[in-house]
């Protein structure tokens, strides 16, 4: 059985996978809201798909203080032929 290991950066905290050194979730605290790879979500509109059109999260990046930090999900929409890398502001909850 894997044991998560936690580590917080840049105001998340993520999850990591010690086997793979990937990221399999994040939570942003200002915001209080946590995702997966894997989860479901839904666009806002912002950026990436129309409001309410639904993704898959397929990558959560590693944020890296001194550097940009927010556009730290991949998710991949209906009728999309890639990903966008997208922040917690970009999807609903």
């Amino acid at each position: 059985m894997n044991n998560i290991e936690t580590q917080k950066r840049s105001g998340f905290t993520l999850s990591i996978d010690p086997h793979t050194k990937s990221v399999v979730s994040v939570t942003d605290h200002s915001k209080k809201f946590s995702v997966g790879v894997g989860q479901l979500v839904r666009a806002s509109g912002k950026r990436g798909a129309s409001k309410g059109t639904t993704g898959t999260v397929t990558c959560i990046h590693l944020p890296f203080s001194g550097q940009r930090t927010t556009n730290i999900l991949d998710v991949k929409f209906e009728g999309a032929q890639t990903s966008k890398p997208l922040k917690f502001e970009d999807l609903l909850f």
